[in-house]
């Protein structure tokens, strides 16, 4: 591996470091993004059983918002649950776009990487062979006469 990133040239640490940065990224994402996490089993059931008993308050909507990102959808619903339908709607709406934000957290930095790595790779790519053309030319493949043109005699 060590030689095959050595025979890349300096190129291939950039694209290294992008790998390694887009591999994190994966896996914080993989790991954040679980279903039971984000939606978190059995809890609009629990809300739903708490609302008909009249047991929610301040303490369990800080303790809800807390919970996942449905969790804080939720909350966010409970805490205006007695304002017009309006101003409901429109903090829903509002909390909604904060937990969409960040659940596509990094996700545009993989973007940018997933763009850029490629093109580093061929730019890579037209130097080794700028440097393999400019070697050719100058004769230092090691072979007598290998590669040169021999001028017509007229």
């Amino acid at each position: 591996m060590w030689e095959i990133v050595r025979a890349g040239g300096p190129l291939m640490w950039p694209i290294l470091l992008c790998s390694v940065i887009a591999a994190a990224i994966i896996l914080e994402r993989m790991w954040t993004l679980q279903l039971r996490r984000v939606v978190p089993t059995d809890l609009t059931r629990r809300i739903w059983a708490l609302v008909e008993a009249g047991q929610i308050n301040d303490k369990v909507v800080a303790a809800l918002e807390t919970n996942s990102p449905l969790g804080k959808l939720l909350a966010a619903g409970l805490k205006s649950r007695h304002r017009p339908r309006a101003v409901m709607m429109e903090r829903l709406e509002d909390e909604g776009r904060h937990v969409a934000q960040d659940l596509d957290r990094f996700l545009n930095t993989l973007g940018t990487i997933a763009g850029v790595a490629p093109l580093i790779g061929l730019l890579g790519t037209v130097t080794g062979i700028i440097k393999a053309f400019n070697a050719i030319q100058e004769g230092e493949w090691g072979i007598p006469g290998c590669c040169r043109v021999a001028s017509p005699r007229r």
